[in-house]
C-alpha cells in the first residue's frame, strides 16, 4: 500500500486541506438563534427574583474593580519581587 513519494505527498496535502469550512455556515445558522432563549430567561421582566439576585452582585462587582488595582499596589509593595515583574 506503499504510495510513490510525490503520491504520498499529494494525498497528505489533500488529507491537510480542512473541508469544515464549507460545513461551517449552515452550523453557524443553526449555532446563532440558540443563544438568545437562553438570554431571554434573564430579562428582568420574567423572573423578578433571579433578577433582584443579579442584580444585587452588579454594585460589588464595580467596587472589586476599584479596588482591584489597588490590591495590585499593596502586593507590589509588600513584594518587590512583584514591583519588578510588573515594572
Amino acid at each position: 500500500m506503499a504510495l510513490p513519494p510525490h503520491q504520498a505527498l499529494q494525498q497528505q496535502k489533500l488529507l491537510a486541506q480542512p473541508r469544515q469550512p464549507l460545513q461551517l455556515p449552515p452550523l453557524k445558522k443553526n449555532l446563532l438563534p440558540r443563544p438568545p432563549p437562553l438570554v431571554r430567561p434573564l430579562l428582568p421582566g420574567q423572573f423578578p427574583s433571579s433578577a433582584s439576585e443579579r442584580r444585587s452582585p452588579e454594585p460589588e462587582i464595580s467596587e472589586d474593580e476599584e479596588s482591584s488595582p489597588m490590591e495590585i499596589d499593596d502586593a507590589a509593595e509588600e513584594n518587590p519581587l512583584l514591583g519588578d515583574i510588573q515594572g
